[in-house]
């Protein structure tokens, strides 16, 4: 995994502050699915914590999955092949 850098990508300010950034899309670039890596993430993660996932696309199923598991999940383009997952 990309590691867990503060990087806010293309996100106002306010909203990458205290938001724990992981990047995928190396991972995405392999052939693998970044499911078991957005758990592995989400079971560390806090209460009040926001997390972005740097992704190659939109992990379209994985959203509606992570909605469905009650999580408050939305996705945003960022650049050329750069999806952000934002996850709360």
């Amino acid at each position: 995994m990309g590691g867990g850098s503060k990087d806010p990508g293309d996100l106002p300010s306010w909203q990458a502050e205290g938001m724990t950034h992981l990047d995928l899309r190396e991972v995405m670039e392999s052939g693998e699915l970044p499911y078991l890596r957005v758990m592995e993430a989400l079971a560390t993660k806090q209460a009040a914590e926001r997390m972005c996932f740097h992704c190659l696309y939109v992990p379209l199923s994985l959203t509606m999955q992570l909605v469905e598991m009650g999580y408050a999940a939305e996705t945003r383009r960022s650049g050329p092949e750069h999806w952000l997952l934002l996850v709360q």
